[in-house]
């Protein structure tokens, strides 16, 4: 069961995090049907090698520096994803959120098979404006 404290200290260790080594461009849970009530922890980041075994202990380090050991352990599955993943798109283009907590259902999530979903980071990193210059 995530809760409040969870889902404060979660937001916390993500902006811990960002500070550290870069900003993510996605970092959600996710609680799937077959994962019986467990939620996955899913991030991608320009930093992170996606599906590396290598870049989920990293995060997992870093997680444990800010949140602790023990609620790493809650979560069913820690999965990094690259920025071209079909539910990074999605949620980029359906279910923006730079830095907050929002909520959905499955209703809103179509066909990727999540029964709810907590975004606290959905922003492109790569569609943000080129410093203007000033000559």
């Amino acid at each position: 069961m995530i809760g409040p404290s969870e889902i404060n200290a979660l937001r916390q260790a993500m902006r811990d995090i960002a500070r550290k080594k870069g900003q993510f461009t996605v970092f959600a849970l996710l609680r799937r049907p077959e994962a019986r009530g467990g939620w996955d922890l899913v991030v991608s980041a320009p930093w992170l090698e996606s599906g590396k075994l290598k870049a989920v202990s990293e995060l997992v380090s870093l997680l444990s520096e800010t949140i602790g050991d023990e609620p790493i352990k809650d979560f069913s599955r820690i999965a990094t994803v690259r920025r071209n993943d079909e539910f990074v798109a999605f949620l980029l283009n359906n279910l923006p959120v730079e830095d907050g907590e929002l909520h959905v259902s499955s209703s809103d999530l179509q066909q990727l098979n999540v029964e709810d979903a907590i975004i606290f980071r959905a922003k492109d990193l790569e569609s943000r404006p080129a410093p203007s210059r000033t000559t």
